[in-house]
């Protein structure tokens, strides 16, 4: 009959004695008890691990998760941070958990952010239910149009755009590039004539495009007020006909990049560390600039700055924040499309225990020196002075348990102080902590030899008075160069085509070697002076046939000698092409060795695009000034 696994497997063991028995009983009970006094060591420890979780927008989640795991490598008890990237409006929703099954207005989570501020009517459904929530200005970041606008007709400066004139490009009515509400802005600029421009938008919501929008309509409110109306503001709208639809900035990013003649928008980091064509925005000063020559001159907090002077930013932040806006503002350097990322806070901390004194460690670390100088590691930028003032301003308002322990934080050796609860030190890591930090730092080395920065104290030269301007090229240099390099990328493509021709070719003489090969073995082996029937292809026609009973088994023999030569050669001729063609592709890169040279060859990640992706982790150096 048939016999189970299970019973195969009975048969196979040797019997046990009865003392065997009581024995293995004796180890399973006392495997049994080890179980049961790991897990209540386990579950003892995980009480008094101090847990805090947030949820929000994603554009800073990276940011967040770089300081969460900094907490947890250095705070001593243990803490375990998270935060889940599921947009503003989750963020919002979960912190204030209106809906929630365990009752009404208890949150999801501990914290919440996002990149706009509660709206009137979520904001009075706070107050409603005697929730003082805090709204904390921590992060301010630029929105920008992007072109790419072919080299040959490229402005030095940009093409310059008015909100006026891109309302007309995003709504249709302006098509061309040579329409003369461009070509009067753009002095000398002179594209070909009726050449389309190519918009693109984004698409499934986003707050890209309500930024974007919500600028189009306050920019055009005064000189052009029937350019973009207020129904046309939102983060998914209904675009004009003609207009093509991308998702997500990376789409954004990747669609302009690959069409000449196209425009577009996305946030100014992700566009300036992608290479983008920057159009030179118009501001209400009247002062048309790129974006990132605004950010170099501080334009970004001029924004903030002036939305504080006006009063558009409240300086309480327990006060209703849904009529700021950062758009349009004033000033002859300000740039005018400015997004501002919030905390969400709930200001009664006393019944949360021992997560109320981690939360208020956490904000008052991401409004220090340390946390605001980490955002530029993620194209972000801090908030100025006055505005990180109204952060401090809400952590007055925290209100913690009587019996709270406040956090500290130690930044150079405090000899007993360091080891003590509730101590965030720079001097207490984690491997893993260590390992990120050197690879950052190493990153930033690489930049530093690759870019430059003409700092004298970064360079080591025997002459003193050394002109550093020496080491940069001039931008005729610059021109002479990417020309060179146009030419060389020219050439690497003419030897992957020629590449591609001798592998067509080594191929199909491979092919026929092996099909005569073939006809030979089906030859009499017999024969020695000549077969009787032979392939009619095989056949010499200045050979007298008459004269002879057949094809010599040798003349066959020399055919195929004579093709496996042809075979050689062509490999030795596709060999010399590749190294040509890798040589070249190395003077083209010279960074990135492992790029493959044949058509169609993947490559690996090049230690450019390595140092163009944002780092983690950032060793010691991270703390309340230089020596963390």
């Amino acid at each position: 009959g048939v016999v189970s696994p299970g019973e195969l497997e009975k048969r196979r063991r040797p019997r046990q004695t009865a003392n065997q028995r009581t024995s293995d009983t004796s180890s399973g009970a006392m495997k049994l008890a080890l179980a049961l006094l790991l897990a209540a060591a386990a579950s003892a420890q995980n009480e008094n691990v101090i847990v805090l979780d947030g949820s929000g927008t994603t554009n800073p989640s990276k940011y967040f998760w770089d300081i969460l795991a900094l907490f947890e490598a250095r705070a001593k008890p243990v803490v375990h941070m998270t935060y889940r990237a599921v947009g503003s409006s989750t963020g919002q929703f979960e912190f204030m958990g209106e809906d929630n099954p365990a009752g009404a207005f208890v949150p999801y989570s501990d914290f919440g952010s996002g990149d706009m501020p509660f709206n009137e009517e979520k904001y009075q459904s706070l107050q409603g239910a005697n929730i003082e929530v805090l709204q904390v200005p921590f992060s301010l970041g630029a929105m920008s149009f992007f072109d790419n606008v072919p080299d040959d007709y490229q402005p030095e400066d940009g093409v310059k755009m008015s909100a006026c004139v891109l309302a007309d490009v995003f709504s249709g009515r302006v098509t061309t590039w040579d329409d003369p509400a461009i070509v009067e802005l753009n002095e000398g600029f002179a594209p070909p004539e009726g050449e389309p421009i190519v918009v693109y938008h984004r698409t499934l919501g986003s707050s890209t495009t309500k930024g974007i929008t919500t600028y189009l309509f306050e920019a055009t409110r005064e000189d052009c007020p029937d350019k973009w109306l207020e129904a046309d503001v939102g983060s998914t709208i209904e675009w004009a006909a003609g207009t093509e639809a991308v998702q997500g900035s990376g789409g954004m990013s990747a669609a302009i990049s690959a069409t000449p003649w196209s425009v577009g928008y996305i946030d100014a980091g992700h566009g300036i560390r992608d290479g983008l064509g920057e159009t030179a925005l118009c501001n209400r000063a009247g002062t048309c600039q790129k974006v990132s020559a605004a950010i170099a001159a501080g334009g970004v907090q001029m924004a903030a700055e002036e939305a504080l002077n006006k009063a558009v930013m409240p300086s309480d932040p327990k006060a209703d924040f849904s009529k700021v806006s950062l758009m349009n503002m004033p000033g002859d350097k300000t740039w005018p499309i400015v997004a501002v990322s919030y905390l969400y806070i709930d200001a009664d901390q006393t019944e949360t225990g021992s997560k109320g004194p981690l939360l208020y460690a956490f904000v008052e670390y991401v409004l220090s020196d340390a946390g605001q100088a980490l955002l530029a590691e993620y194209s972000f930028i801090g908030v100025p002075v006055d505005v990180k003032a109204l952060g401090y301003r809400a952590l007055d308002d925290m209100r913690l348990a009587s019996d709270a322990k406040k956090w500290t934080f130690e930044t150079s050796t405090v000899k007993g102080g360091g080891q003590e609860d509730y101590v965030i030190s720079a001097k207490r890591r984690s491997w893993y902590e260590y390992e990120l930090g050197e690879l950052d730092a190493s990153i930033h080395s690489h930049e530093d030899e690759f870019h430059g920065d003409g700092d004298e104290g970064d360079h080591d030269h025997a002459d003193p008075d050394h002109d550093h301007d020496d080491e940069h090229p001039s931008m005729e240099e610059f021109a002479t160069l990417r020309g060179r390099v146009n030419e060389l990328q020219k050439s690497e493509d003419a030897l992957k085509n020629q590449v591609a021709d001798l592998q067509a070719s080594l191929n199909s003489m491979t092919d026929r070697l092996a099909a005569m090969r073939t006809e030979v073995d089906d030859l009499d082996e017999t024969c020695t002076n000549g077969c009787a029937t032979v392939p009619e292809h095989m056949h010499d026609d200045d050979h007298d046939h008459d004269d002879d009973d057949g094809a010599k088994k040798k003349d066959v023999k020399q055919a195929m000698e004579v093709a496996a030569v042809g075979v050689v050669l062509g490999a030795l001729a596709l060999l010399v092409s590749l190294a040509s063609c890798c040589r070249t592709q190395k003077l083209v890169s010279n960074r990135d060795p492992t790029k493959a040279c044949v058509p169609g060859g993947g490559r690996a990640e090049s230690e450019l695009e390595i140092q163009s992706k944002p780092a983690n982790g950032n060793g010691m150096q991270r703390g309340f000034d230089s020596k963390a």
